[in-house]
């Protein structure tokens, strides 16, 4: 009697320690995140005679007289990548600044270049948000002394609405 008291005890207490099963599924289509949608941008363009040359879903590319203002907006997350996109050069290459740390993030670099009329000097900014670049770039031709742009006014309206 005692035997059987003792084989229901045990059998009684093991039978609640059953595992639970657990379940994996797998998809045959790779779903991509959904992002939040791209802030607009602010920008005020010189006076002088600026046209749109080209346009696409990421960015815009105006012409002037001896230089070119590109604005566009990149997948965030690799600065460094969008560093490269813009300049052509690494990030290690050139001085790159922080100058505003609260959000968004302004990153402000400056390199030069050859180009077909000679050397060619660029500007460029990077706002991140977190989940975008927002990039102004500027190149210039380096010996033009009749601009008169001033450019920091111009990278001191860039901001996002």
């Amino acid at each position: 009697m005692k035997k059987l008291l003792f084989v229901l005890l045990a059998g009684l207490f093991l039978a609640g320690c059953s595992q639970t099963e657990v379940a994996e599924t797998v998809a045959d289509v790779w779903e991509e995140p959904v992002l939040a949608a791209p802030k607009e941008v602010r920008l005020e363009l010189p006076g002088e005679a600026v046209a749109c040359a080209m346009e696409s879903d990421t960015g815009r590319l105006y012409l002037g007289d001896g230089y070119e203002v590109m604005v566009q907006t990149l997948p965030g997350g690799d600065l460094d990548a969008t560093i490269r996109s813009l300049t052509g050069f690494n990030r290690e290459d050139i001085t790159v600044m922080q100058t505003r740390s609260e959000e968004p993030t302004r990153w402000e670099f400056a390199w030069a270049a050859a180009g077909e009329r000679g050397e060619r000097v660029g500007r460029g900014v990077v706002l991140d948000d977190g989940t975008y670049h927002y990039c102004l770039s500027v190149l210039q031709d380096a010996d033009d002394d009749d601009c008169q742009i001033i450019w920091s006014e111009v990278f001191s309206t860039f901001s996002l609405c």
